[in-house]
């Protein structure tokens, strides 16, 4: 049964989840600022409430299905139905991921109070509120936006509590609700497939060997049901683009798979590492672990628990080093949940040192720990007090005061396209997919096989993702194109001869 909360938990937990809204809330939605992953998801939502496509608008026609939409309807459906309600703009879609952060705070603490108990739950809200030693891996700053990783794991924590939350076995329903909820974390996240699924193999393989405790069906069914609503949603695409649509959309993913999940490039490699170096796992991830043994070592249920959580923790923790391409907000999933079980350990290194008399000694080092979980909130509170400008106000009032409307743009920076005054082109997932790796390794011959005038632009706007990858700069460099106006870290160019403008590309 759950414990009744203690009287210091009634006091301690509300002001942390005080602390959480204003983290989550303040300077929204100024900080972070509007950048490309982000647009993808409103410009999604957008389209869904203008146009009645799921999709993106390019050169001016919603494509139903575009791939370059990377998160599924989890998180698209209430950032377009806030649309609906509050008119489009990115406050009403923060808004929402902010209340969906909160859900998931809320669940984090169940969860976690469940598995390790209220002090070390308690600790491990405040660890999530804190964050970790890079602010795009730390649960505030994600939450903060509109992205997937915390709809994502809130959905994965859902899914647990579904199947784990009552002492008794779950019935059929309960596995195959609790597959559902795995499954609306896939297809918020892809990457929750290779997460998730091979990380539920490995417990059902640990079952029948060591704790014996759940039915051999449970975690095919849960396994199952989650990629058939997967294979459901890529049916309905087929369904409604066609064949042979669907069968190009394909072929792109295919393509991300190869050169950014199966690509054992090094560039990819030192960014995962640089980024658990930054994130703090370096000094509280063994603590995790050794956490995770004591806990999940037992052949009990209790021990099934804990290994169902910790499996998809140390799952996620392996792809992003081994598969992912390496960029903090990747490491979300691993910077989350790990802590549960590091939490878990000091809490149960101070109640020995209570134990044992040397109670000054315990106060000590909860003293340190609160001083170091300081320091971890210091990567994201800054950008929250002090929201730094990209510009893109600013550059919005430039547009609609040099660009007639409906007017065709070209531009790799999705954040501006939410505007649907003007008819916005833009290069194919594919590109993306093709120019990561040599942009990391600081290699950028691949990008002149791109033709930024494709869809005949009157102009083009490069900005902070366009500067990155430098796929407009030969072009904006040369004759044929002028600088309009620059703001921040957009630049608006005029197309005056496409002709010359080509004839400066390599």
């Amino acid at each position: 049964m759950t414990q009744a909360l203690t009287w210091w938990e009634r006091a301690v937990v509300p002001a942390v989840f005080v602390v959480l809204v204003w983290a989550l809330a303040w300077q929204q939605p100024r900080t972070p600022a509007p950048w490309t992953d982000e647009g993808q998801h409103l410009v999604a939502a957008a389209t869904l409430v203008r146009h009645g496509v799921y999709g993106a608008p390019n050169a001016g026609v919603p494509v139903a299905f575009d791939p370059a939409i990377q998160v599924g309807p989890p998180l698209i459906l209430p950032v377009a139905i806030a649309f609906a309600l509050g008119g489009v703009g990115e406050l009403p879609a923060r808004v929402t991921c902010v209340v969906l952060s909160m859900l998931f705070g809320w669940l984090y603490w169940r969860v976690t109070r469940r598995l390790v108990g209220p002090a070390a739950a308690a600790l491990a809200l405040v660890f999530l509120v804190a964050g970790g030693g890079d602010a795009f891996a730390s649960f505030v700053f994600l939450g903060r936006q509109v992205i997937g990783e915390p709809t994502a794991i809130g959905w994965l924590l859902v899914a647990f509590l579904v199947l784990m939350g009552a002492d008794a076995l779950p019935s059929r329903w309960r596995m195959l609700a609790g597959g559902a909820c795995l499954g609306a974390a896939i297809l918020t996240k892809g990457q929750m497939l290779f997460i998730a699924a091979p990380a539920l193999a490995v417990l059902w393989c640990l079952d029948r060997l060591h704790y014996r405790q759940r039915s051999v069906l449970e975690l095919p069914i849960v396994v199952g049901t989650a990629i058939a609503m997967l294979a459901g949603w890529q049916g309905l695409q087929r369904i409604v683009i066609g064949a042979e649509a669907y069968a190009a959309n394909a072929a792109v993913l295919r393509q991300g798979l190869a050169t950014q999940i199966l690509a054992f490039d090094l560039a990819f490699f030192r960014n995962a590492l640089g980024v658990l170096w930054r994130s703090g796992i370096a000094w509280w991830g063994p603590l995790a672990l050794a956490g995770m043994w004591r806990r999940a070592r037992p052949a009990t249920a209790d021990g099934y628990r804990h290994a169902w959580l910790a499996l998809v923790a140390l799952g996620s923790l392996a792809w992003f080093v081994g598969l992912s391409v390496g960029w903090a907000r990747y490491a979300a999933y691993a910077v989350i949940l790990m802590p549960i079980w590091a939490c878990d350990t000091l809490v149960a290194a101070v109640e020995r040192l209570r134990e044992r008399g040397r109670t000054g000694v315990a106060w000590a080092g909860a003293v340190t720990l609160a001083l170091l979980l300081a320091l971890q909130a210091r990567q994201w509170l800054p950008l929250v007090i002090a929201p730094v400008d990209t510009g893109l106000e600013a550059f919005r009032a430039e547009l609609a005061r040099h660009v007639p409307d409906g007017t065709m743009v070209e531009t790799w920076e999705w954040e501006v396209m939410l505007d649907d005054r003007l008819r916005y082109a833009h290069p194919p997932l594919a590109l993306m997919y093709t120019v990561t790796g040599p942009v990391m390794r600081h290699d950028r011959a691949v990008l002149s096989d791109y033709d930024p005038l494709w869809a005949h632009p009157r102009f083009i706007v490069r900005g902070p993702y366009g500067g990155w990858t430098q796929v407009y700069d030969r072009v904006t460099s040369g004759p044929g194109v002028r600088e309009v106006v620059v703001v921040g870290r957009y630049a608006l160019y005029e197309v005056i001869d496409s002709v010359d403008a080509r004839s400066h590309r390599p």
